[in-house]
């Protein structure tokens, strides 16, 4: 089998993260974890190292002001991972 190409490499993780996603958001009922308000958002705690993109552990649901806070306020975020981990 010959290796695979970047395109299928990259269309095989995002089917995967569409299944994160999912699976994400119905472990944690479609609740955001920080604040309790319905989340529509799924945040990988980690997503830039490929050993653990994929580990629920470090899958959020949260709602858009949460996601939105998560990307601005990088170290409060890992705070927050440190102190509710899935």
């Amino acid at each position: 089998m010959p290796p695979r190409t970047q395109r299928q490499r990259s269309a095989a993780r995002k089917r995967q993260d569409k299944i994160d996603y999912q699976n994400c958001m119905e472990r944690e009922n479609w609740i955001c974890q920080r604040c309790g308000a319905p989340a529509n958002q799924h945040h990988h705690g980690k997503r830039k190292h490929a050993h653990v993109r994929h580990d629920p552990r470090w899958h959020y649901a949260l709602c858009f002001d949460c996601h939105d806070w998560s990307h601005k306020n990088v170290a409060a975020w890992y705070e927050f991972m440190e102190n509710n981990p899935n």
